[in-house]
C-alpha cells in the first residue's frame, strides 16, 4: 500500500500529479465517464487512475478494483459513486493517503435526518485522516492552467478552456458552467473553478485562503446560496484585501421564495438578505447584482488599487454648504477620517479670498 503523501494541498488540488476515478464509467456522455473525457480533452499530463470494479479498463486505462489496489500515491480522488458507497470509498482514500477527495454524491445533509448522518461520518473520516474534503455534491475542480478537467459539467466538453486569472467558488455546481460558458463568450477567463457542494470538510473560506498565493489568480467570484462558516470567510477575505486580490460575491436567496429554495438544494439555512449583505460589506466582499457584473467586477477592481502608503485622511474644499455636507457624510461613512487645513493652508485661502473680494 502507498504511504501517505503530504505535497502542497494546492497543488494536490489544482495541479495533481495524480487522479483517481472512483466509479469512472468508459460509456460516452454518461454522467461518471465525463471526467476522463475532460480530463484527456483539455491536456492534463498527470497519471489518471480508473476505479471501477466491474471493469478491467475504461476508455482503454487499466482499472482497479479499489483505490487500495493502485500501486502508485494519489493526490487527488473523484468519487463518483452513490452515498453509501461513496463512504467506503473515502474509507479507501483515508487507508491510501490521498491527500484532496471530491464527492459528486448527493443524498446527504440535504436529505434530511439520515443524510445528515451520512453527512457526518463522512467528515469524521476526512477530520481524521487530515483529507481535503470538497463536497459532497459536488461537480468536480478545474484548473485551466493544468488542463486538470476533473468535472461532471457538460460546459466542460467545449473545445476551448481558456487560461484566466479569476478563481471560482460556487455552491452551486450547475453555475459553474454558466460561468464557463458566459465568460467565454465576453473574453473572461478562469484560473480555477471549485464547486463546493455541502462544505462538508473544505468550504468557500478554506478554499479561499487556499487559493490565496495562486500566482495564476488575481481575484475571485463567489455564488453563494448561504454561509456556513463565517470566521473562515472572513479570514479569506481579510488576506484577498491584504493581498490586493478583490473578491465578489453574488448571493441568492434574497427573497423569501429564493432562501425557500435554497433550503431545500443545499439543506442550509439562510439568513434574512440586509443581515448577509451586511456581513458580507463589513469584511469587505462586494455584492454583484447580476452574472455579468459578478464576472466583470474583479476585472475593473483590480486595476483600482490604490497604493499602500497614500494618505489615510481627507480635506473637503467646498463653496456650497449642503453640497459639502453630503460629500462629507458620504466619505465618513466609509471609514475616512475628515482632516481641516493646516495654519499655513487656512491663511494662503483667507488672504486669496480677501484678494478676490470686490
Amino acid at each position: 500500500m502507498p504511504t501517505k503523501v503530504s505535497p502542497d494541498p494546492l497543488r494536490a488540488l489544482t495541479a495533481p500529479r495524480s487522479v483517481a476515478l472512483i466509479g469512472a464509467l468508459g460509456s460516452a456522455g454518461k454522467l461518471t465517464a465525463r471526467p476522463l473525457e475532460f480530463l484527456r480533452k483539455h491536456g492534463f499530463g498527470g497519471r489518471i487512475f480508473p476505479v471501477n470494479p466491474t471493469r478491467s479498463e475504461v476508455m482503454g486505462l487499466p482499472s482497479f478494483a479499489r483505490l487500495t489496489d493502485i500501486p502508485e500515491p494519489v493526490d487527488h480522488a473523484y468519487i463518483l459513486l452513490d452515498a453509501e458507497p461513496a463512504i467506503a470509498a473515502l474509507k479507501d482514500c483515508a487507508r491510501a493517503g490521498v491527500s484532496v477527495v471530491t464527492v459528486l454524491a448527493d443524498g446527504f445533509v440535504e436529505s434530511g435526518p439520515e443524510g445528515r448522518a451520512r453527512q457526518e461520518r463522512l467528515q469524521r473520516i476526512a477530520q481524521d485522516a487530515g483529507i481535503l474534503l470538497i463536497g459532497p455534491n459536488s461537480t468536480g475542480v478545474v484548473s485551466t492552467a493544468a488542463g486538470f478537467c476533473c468535472s461532471t459539467n457538460a460546459a466542460f466538453a467545449t473545445d476551448r478552456l481558456d487560461r484566466g486569472n479569476l478563481a471560482v467558488l460556487s455552491q452551486s455546481g450547475s453555475i459553474i458552467g454558466t460561468l464557463l460558458s458566459r465568460g467565454q463568450a465576453r473574453g473572461c477567463a478562469f484560473s480555477t473553478l471549485v464547486s463546493v457542494g455541502n462544505e462538508a470538510g473544505a468550504g468557500i473560506g478554506q478554499l479561499g485562503q487556499l487559493l490565496l498565493d495562486d500566482p495564476a489568480t488575481d481575484g475571485f467570484l463567489l455564488f453563494m446560496e448561504t454561509i456556513r462558516d463565517r470566521e473562515a470567510l472572513a479570514a479569506f477575505a481579510r488576506g484577498a484585501a491584504g493581498r490586493g486580490k478583490p473578491v465578489v460575491a453574488y448571493m441568492i436567496g434574497r427573497s423569501d421564495e429564493g432562501r425557500a429554495l435554497s433550503v431545500s438544494h443545499t439543506g442550509a439555512l439562510t439568513g434574512a438578505a440586509e443581515a448577509v449583505s451586511a456581513f458580507l460589506e463589513s469584511i469587505g466582499i462586494r455584492q454583484a447584482e447580476s452574472l455579468d457584473t459578478l464576472m466583470d467586477a474583479p476585472r475593473l477592481l483590480s486595476k483600482m488599487r490604490l497604493p499602500a502608503h497614500r494618505p489615510r485622511r481627507l480635506t473637503v474644499l467646498t463653496t456650497p454648504g449642503g453640497g459639502g455636507a453630503m460629500l462629507v457624510d458620504q466619505i465618513s461613512a466609509r471609514g475616512v477620517e475628515i482632516a481641516g487645513c493646516s495654519g499655513p493652508t487656512r491663511e494662503a485661502l483667507t488672504a486669496q479670498v480677501r484678494n478676490t473680494t470686490p
